[in-house]
């Protein structure tokens, strides 16, 4: 009787601890890919974004939630205690020059610990300066002269009124007077119409003999439309007797005068300073530019609450 063979079965390999793990994480990812996608790529793009602050920034962060650098010493480290006097070690200050007696002795300066007093050593130096020192301290550079605008101004005011350009009071203040003038001028002079006065126009004015420019013959009224005439120095330019006094001119006079207009006198006649007043008024607020009083430029004034 032949005797049944026992056959052996293979024992089945236990994984070790990190397959297990392994294979749990798998099996949770694969069971909730949402809840570890979420996080994996939230975490991606937080590194980029912190490797981008923190390492690939050329300068400072202009508005920063909390200072921690002092502006005078960026690369000082929060909490580090910064060196005293005491830390440093002392030194002979040797004058070399003119005059000189010596180096300076800074034997009797020293502290009781035996090391020298930085404070002294400089105080005693400022109570003795060297002589060279002491010397250009009493000799103090010279400053150049400072030239007067105000001063430029008025006798460029004074020389276009001499040649019937200006028609104002010469104060030494640029307004839309002086600048038509100075238009005027140079237009009829041929020069660039910028409406500046400086120092070139005023030796311009005066001349290499320090006499007047002859006086221009007037010019032909205007044309409406015309856009190579400065508005202003038509104004100024033209013969037409000022409107009589009335009450629509007082009260755009005054309204003027209430935003800063000074050229502008109130008494009811609209003169050239009143037009060329006007004139800009309109200008700015983007009104019919005239130069003349009307109701609305009063109601503009009124609107504005300079009435």
């Amino acid at each position: 009787m032949a005797k049944a063979r026992k056959t052996r079965r293979s024992k089945k390999k236990t994984p070790s601890l990190i397959g297990r793990g392994a294979s749990a994480v798998g099996a949770f990812v694969a069971r909730h890919p949402s809840w570890v996608g979420g996080p994996l790529v939230f975490g991606i793009v937080l590194s980029f974004v912190s490797a981008n602050a923190l390492w690939y920034q050329p300068g400072p962060h202009p508005e920063p939630l909390m200072k921690t650098r002092q502006p005078a010493d960026p690369y000082a480290v929060p909490g580090r205690r910064m060196a005293s006097e005491e830390d440093f070690e002392t030194f002979r200050i040797e004058l070399e020059g003119e005059g000189n007696s010596g180096p300076v002795e800074v034997a009797s300066l020293e502290r009781d610990d035996g090391g020298d007093d930085l404070m002294a050593i400089l105080q005693a130096v400022e109570k003795e300066p060297p002589a060279t020192a002491a010397r250009s301290q009493a000799e103090p550079q010279a400053q150049p002269a400072v030239v007067d605008d105000r001063e430029i101004i008025r006798q460029v005011q004074e020389q276009l009124a001499a040649a019937g350009y200006y028609k104002g009071k010469p104060d030494g203040v640029t307004g839309p007077l002086t600048e038509a003038a100075v238009k005027a001028f140079q237009a009829d002079q041929g020069l660039a119409e910028t409406g500046i006065a400086d120092a070139g126009l005023l030796a311009i004015l005066k001349g290499d003999d320090g006499g007047l420019p002859p006086v221009p013959t007037p010019r032909a009224a205007t044309k409406a439309g015309a856009g190579s005439v400065d508005p202003v120095a038509a104004l100024l330019a033209s013969d037409e007797p000022a409107p009589a006094a009335d009450a629509l001119v007082v009260e755009i006079q005054r309204g003027l005068v209430n935003i800063a207009y000074d050229d502008v006198t109130v008494d009811g006649v609209a003169g050239a300073n009143t037009r060329a007043a006007i004139l800009e008024f309109q200008k700015h607020y983007r009104l019919p530019e005239t130069g003349e009083p009307s109701p609305a430029v009063r109601d503009k004034l009124a609107e504005i609450g300079a009435l």
